[in-house]
């Protein structure tokens, strides 16, 4: 079954970078008049099988190799063609990012609009993006997602991005903690990027370098919308530092930051600041005090 599902993938992949599949996608994406939001889910192929010897050597590359080798930048270029502005990408582990050369994404941004449609862009990534190696598998040991050179020049072409979304499905959480290398992928990804018209930034089920987050921010002074959701190992004086620096940032009218309830509990300040915005019942870890960087808290004024 995992041979033929792979096979009818690698056949669809190359027929689409032929002629006739260039074509007829063109023709496809085209015609489709009110087309605004394109959207492609990668099934984790690993799924639950990595808890269990895997059978064959060939399934470490079966999947994803000639799709996004072939078929990926075939679709990206005949997306610039179409009306859609939302363009999505769900589920994408290591394994996939892998065959997303950049020399075939810089030869696609040479071409006159490419990718001028898209203002919205989703990144979401699958929590297999991790691949630890054990002694009784003969397999390669992946490092945490470090597919910045590919995804990065990917990000550069996208000129009128107005809104970005970068995370982690949330099945990752479910199956273990971030890792710490998120951060890594994250400053090869964010840190020498720059979007004049960005305007709206969700980073969420990452761990994160406050330090990019800064150089980020210092970059987009007008971002309107930041959320910032289950971002794990922020030490409590990067939060409170982050937190600071952003009610002086110009533009943002709305946020929605969440940290973990009983996670700063030892930091005054920060312990502080969540309890004036905790209204969440109190089976859940997890606080939202954006408001905190967006709404000046009342003076109290005591009368006699």
């Amino acid at each position: 079954m995992f041979g033929e599902q792979y096979t009818r993938d690698d056949d669809f992949a190359l027929d689409l970078d032929g002629p006739t599949g260039r074509r007829d996608l063109q023709a496809i994406l085209t015609r489709l008049k009110s087309l605004k939001v394109v959207r492609a889910e990668v099934e984790d192929f690993w799924g639950e099988t990595f808890d269990y010897l895997l059978g064959s050597p060939d399934e470490n590359h079966a999947v994803g190799r000639i799709p996004f080798l072939h078929g990926f930048p075939v679709f990206v270029e005949q997306l610039s063609k179409s009306t859609a502005t939302d363009f999505q990408l769900v589920g994408l582990g290591s394994h996939a990012f892998s065959e997303l050369y950049p020399m075939e994404v810089l030869k696609l941004g040479r071409k006159k609009n490419f990718m001028s449609n898209i203002t919205h862009f989703e990144l979401t990534a699958s929590h297999r993006d991790v691949v630890q190696r054990e002694d009784w598998m003969d397999e390669p040991e992946l490092g945490p997602l470090r597919r910045g050179d590919r995804i990065n020049i990917l990000l550069g072409c996208l000129k009128n991005l107005t809104s970005l979304t970068i995370g982690c499905r949330d099945d990752y959480v479910a199956s273990s903690d971030p890792h710490p290398g998120d951060a890594l992928w994250l400053q090869d990804i964010l840190n020498s990027q720059q979007w004049p018209r960005l305007r709206s930034l969700t980073l969420h089920t990452l761990n994160f370098d406050s330090g990019t987050l800064h150089r980020l921010l210092n970059k987009h002074r007008r971002i309107e919308t930041l959320v910032l959701d289950k971002l794990k190992h922020v030490s409590s004086q990067d939060w409170l530092g982050l937190l600071e620096h952003l009610r002086r940032y110009p533009a943002l009218t709305e946020a929605s930051i969440t940290v973990l309830r009983d996670l700063h509990a030892h930091h005054a300040r920060l312990s502080s600041i969540i309890s004036d915005y905790d209204v969440a019942p109190q089976t859940q870890a997890w606080v939202d005090i954006g408001a905190y960087v967006v709404e000046a808290r009342p003076e109290i004024v005591e009368l006699e």
